[in-house]
Order: C-alpha cells, then sequence, then structure tokens
C-alpha cells in the first residue's frame, strides 16, 4: 500500500508539473503562436550614393574699360582677357603710319599737276597742282612732313608766259613776290631762272622715282606717298 501511494504520488507531482509549471513570458509565447502569420517586413530601397558637385565657374571681374570680362585662373596663372556681350571690342589692329596717305597729284577734273624731285641740302618733292587759275604749291620731304606750301592766282599775258602772283611767299626766294612761269601741256619751269633740277612736270613716275632714289641716298624712309 505504501508503495502505491508512492507512486500516486509522483505522478500527481508530475501532472502539476507538466500543467503548472512553466518560464516567464510562456503564455505570451503561447498566444503569438496562435496568431496568422504576419507579412514580410518591407526593405527600405539602398540609399543613392552621394553626387559629387559639379565645379564651380572661374570668377570673372570686369576690365577697366567695361567692354569684356577677365577670367581669374583657379591655378594661379595669368588672368585671360575675354570679349563679353555687351560691346566689348577686340584691339584695334596695326594703325597705318601717320603720314601714309599723301597725295602728290590732284586728279579732280580740271585739275592738272606738275611734279619735280629737288636735292638741296636734303631732299624734297615739289607739286605744283593747278585749277581754275589757282596754284597750289607744296613740297615734301622724303619722312613727308611738309617742307613748304603756298597759294598763288595765275594771269597769263598772251605770249605763254605766266605771272604766278604768290598769296604768302614765294617758293623760289621765300619773300612775298611775284614770279614769271612758263606752262605748257606737260612741262612748268620759272622763266627767268634755269634749274639743274630740270622743269616741273607731268611725267609722275619718273620724277617720283628720282626723288625715292634721293631718299635712298639719304638713308630716310619714304613716307606713303599717292601718285
Amino acid at each position: 500500500m505504501r508503495t502505491t501511494a508512492k507512486v500516486t504520488s509522483l505522478l500527481a507531482l508530475g501532472a502539476v508539473a507538466l500543467v503548472g509549471c512553466g518560464y516567464p513570458g510562456a503564455a505570451a509565447d503561447r498566444e503569438a503562436a496562435q496568431q496568422p502569420a504576419s507579412s514580410p517586413t518591407a526593405t527600405a530601397p539602398a540609399a543613392a550614393p552621394a553626387t559629387t558637385p559639379a565645379p564651380s565657374p572661374a570668377p570673372t571681374a570686369q576690365t577697366s574699360d567695361g567692354g569684356g570680362t577677365v577670367a581669374q585662373s583657379s591655378e594661379g596663372g595669368d588672368a585671360a582677357a575675354q570679349p563679353s556681350d555687351g560691346g566689348g571690342a577686340p584691339p584695334p589692329a596695326s594703325a597705318s603710319p601717320p603720314l601714309a596717305g599723301i597725295n602728290l597729284i590732284d586728279r579732280s577734273e580740271g585739275s592738272v599737276t606738275y611734279l619735280r624731285a629737288i636735292q638741296n641740302f636734303s631732299p624734297t618733292i615739289e607739286s605744283w597742282q593747278i585749277k581754275d587759275n589757282q596754284l597750289h604749291y607744296v613740297s615734301y620731304t622724303c619722312i613727308g612732313t611738309v617742307d613748304f606750301e603756298t597759294y598763288a592766282s595765275l594771269h597769263s599775258d598772251g605770249d605763254g608766259l605766266t605771272a604766278a602772283r604768290w598769296e604768302g611767299n614765294s617758293p623760289k626766294i621765300d619773300v612775298s613776290d611775284e614770279d614769271t612761269l612758263t606752262i605748257d601741256e606737260t612741262t612748268l619751269r620759272y622763266t627767268d631762272m634755269p634749274d639743274q633740277d630740270g622743269p616741273a612736270n607731268v611725267h609722275y613716275d619718273a620724277e617720283f622715282g628720282e626723288f625715292t632714289r634721293m631718299c635712298g641716298q639719304a638713308g630716310k624712309d619714304l613716307a606713303g606717298f599717292v601718285l
């Protein structure tokens, strides 16, 4: 009888242990097991890679004339001038020589010009331009500066001689005077004075060529004369 009672007691204790014993949170686990399976958690998208910022444009500075901009080099080099859209003008081209374009001959209608190259102390070339009985006399040096200039009115006496009444000084003696000239279709000369350089004439290339030779011997550059 004592053996049976012990076995019964052991069985009773085992049942109590199975039914009543547990760990903390066991009830919550059992309740969770009875719930339907939940949907899987959505995976967050991967973060986009960082974008490298584009280099900022080089700073610009206005030029002193307001016409263009100067881009400052990021490497510390020299600044390069750039024309802007606000009217910046490129530097002017090489300027012509200041004495270029000197017209030795008046080619207007009714005008006649006579040229003469003269050695003198320094070479000069005379241009006698006649139009409507008015004479414009001018002589130039090799570099194109005016050596002498004056005007005269012409009066013919009918025998082939012409009086030149100078408004200023006479080119012959550099005083106010009246000279007698002999003028025809091809030559002009002083009537009363022979000249070793010969008369002024309409053979322009020949006279200018002689003037060029004289200037070359004098070691001077010719200005931009126009025939």
